[in-house]
């Protein structure tokens, strides 16, 4: 992987500034004497959550993708490293792991940072340690809660980046597990993108780990600018998604109103269908959503008209995002100058000779013209390159799945999202508004630009309406995906009893949650008839019926009658 000199430069100084910190022994260190090591000051939201830490408690911070999160971890990293403890930090992806692995070492140095991945290990006796949640959470179950403890010992801060893949369907449960397994004397750094409940989740954590407090912002150092982007008259128009006043929908592209247009002869309604009272562009409802869509080269060449790139372009399909790349190259599209272009290609014959298997040919000319796909499907040597050229502005448009999202250093000044609708394992189902911000919140670099944009795209099965539903609609809650399956009760039975196993179980974020909403399931019980709704509360105590003195069982059936 290759940075820019500049940047190369910045991490040597920051590395050396950080050994010299740490070369005077194990002690506490102050947020002053932190912060002095940094390139940047803290935001308030950083600076509050580095104190909470250094105070000794574990934290929950909430911030929008972008926020700068991730300098919090690094500032808790140095104190931990004074103090002459270990470090673990978990990220849910191989890809993120190695990525986080190269940056730890470019500023705590490569003998400071192991790795323990799924395909790795490197270096596990590191006083930092990257890792995956998962693998975490089995180094957890492999050895005794006493063990474990011992095992962890001078380990002093667990880093749980991306927490809120506690709500993912899939895969949820481990960053359960893994706060429930976490030995009480170390600290937890929980980083999430802006959910609901944050509050939630750091009153959970304070309960069953240890004392935990909860940081919160909306706060974006880059203001996010939305926009809509589809074809009329023959063009690509990209209108601001909101009005100039207020979060209303933007007027040019509301659906009419029928009453407005009704008895309007046709010669008129021919101007209305294209243009509103003020002669701009709208959207033309009247015709078929795919006539509306904009062609994808006149969708790149608008955005670099506007001085809008680099951009990542959101397509839900690992094959879609390469036929795009190769799309625009059969197209005779080029981004990339004259100098771009042999640095493209210095980078290639490096990776040709390290890695050759690496290397999609067929991906090549799309690469040196400025554009390529990133997607799971890749090998991660190719996907390697692409980052670092993307990151040093090399690249123009890269071409992603949604995992790009999950963390990836990949700033871009724009993102586009193709379609508000993706596959998963339920069927097809839309973006919800974690989802739409955790994508649209890769636009707008720290430093680089005054504003990020979104543009999200007209599709053959949403219109603005639906976008601007979703933005409006708020953050969605953080909910337990906690699930009791074989693999599971075969960890707890192999390390813990039966009633250890019980009492493991209740202490999960579903039971948690579940707790809260005691005294709303209480108040229905007064009543008896045909109730619809089953919700489970673990031991539960019975409740008396006041009508028919009959008592409740845990399985409680409300609803109305």
């Amino acid at each position: 992987m290759c940075v820019s000199t500049s940047s190369l430069d910045e991490d040597r100084q920051l590395t050396l500034q950080v050994s010299d910190l740490l070369a005077a022994g194990n002690r506490k260190l102050t947020l002053e004497e932190i912060t002095a090591v940094l390139p940047f000051a803290l935001d308030k939201f950083q600076a509050q959550s580095v104190e909470i830490l250094l105070r000794g408690s574990s934290v929950v911070v909430s911030a929008p993708t972008g926020a700068g999160k991730t300098v919090i971890a690094e500032a808790a990293t140095i104190a931990m490293l004074a103090r002459g403890q270990r470090v673990i930090y978990t990220t849910p992806l191989k890809a993120l792991s190695n990525q986080k692995l190269y940056e730890m070492r470019l500023r705590f140095g490569s003998d400071m940072v192991g790795l323990q991945t799924g395909d790795a290990s490197l270096n596990l006796d590191s006083s930092i340690v990257v890792m995956t949640t998962e693998v975490l959470r089995n180094i957890m179950y492999r050895t005794d809660s006493r063990g474990a403890v011992e095992r962890l010992n001078d380990v002093g801060l667990i880093v749980l980046d991306e927490v809120h893949y506690l709500g993912d369907p899939s895969r949820g449960s481990v960053w359960e597990e893994v706060i429930i397994n976490c030995p009480p004397q170390i600290q937890l750094c929980a980083m999430s993108a802006t959910v609901a409940n944050a509050d939630d989740l750091g009153a959970w954590i304070d309960e069953v780990h240890g004392s935990c407090e909860t940081v919160v912002t909306r706060y974006r150092p880059v203001p996010l600018e939305w926009h809509f982007g589809f074809a009329a008259g023959g063009s690509t128009h990209l209108l601001p998604l909101f009005g100039s006043k207020g979060r209303a929908l933007n007027s040019a592209l509301r659906r009419p109103e029928p009453e407005k247009y009704m008895g309007v002869d046709w010669g008129r309604w021919d101007h209305m269908r294209s243009a509103n009272e003020n002669g701009e562009v709208t959207l033309q409802y009247d015709e078929p959503r795919w006539k509306r869509m904009a062609p994808l080269e006149e969708v790149v060449m608008s955005l670099a008209s506007k001085a809008m790139l680099p951009a990542i372009y959101f397509i839900f399909s690992r094959a879609a995002c390469d036929e795009a790349a190769l799309m625009l190259d059969k197209q005779g599209v080029s981004l990339t100058t004259p100098d771009e272009q042999m640095l493209i290609l210095y980078e290639l014959e490096s990776l040709r000779a390290d890695q050759p298997e690496a290397v999609k040919e067929n991906l090549v000319a799309a690469l040196v013209k400025g554009f390529a796909s990133h997607h799971a499907g890749l090998l991660p040597g190719w996907k390697g390159i692409v980052e670092s050229l993307f990151q040093q502005g090399v690249l123009k448009v890269v071409f992603a799945t949604e995992t790009l999202a999950a963390g990836i250093n990949m700033p871009a000044r724009s993102t586009i999202i193709s379609t508000l609708s993706r596959r998963k394992d339920q069927g097809i189902q839309m973006l919800t508004h974690n989802e739409l911000l955790q994508m649209a919140g890769r636009a707008g670099r720290r430093g680089y630009d005054t504003t990020g944009n979104c543009v999200v795209l007209q599709s053959r099965f949403e219109d603005p309406e639906d976008v601007h539903g979703i933005i409006m609609r708020g953050p969605e809650a953080l909910q337990s995906q906690f699930a009791t399956g074989y693999g599971m009760v075969l960890n707890l039975l192999h390390s813990r009893s039966l009633a250890e196993a019980r009492a493991f179980i209740q202490r999960s974020f579903s039971n948690y949650l579940g707790a809260l909403l005691l005294p709303a399931i209480l108040v229905p019980i007064h009543t008896c008839g045909a109730f619809l709704r089953i919700v489970l509360v673990f031991d539960a105590p019975p409740v008396q019926c006041e009508d028919c003195r009959c008592f409740a069982t845990p399985w409680w059936l409300l609803g109305e009658s």
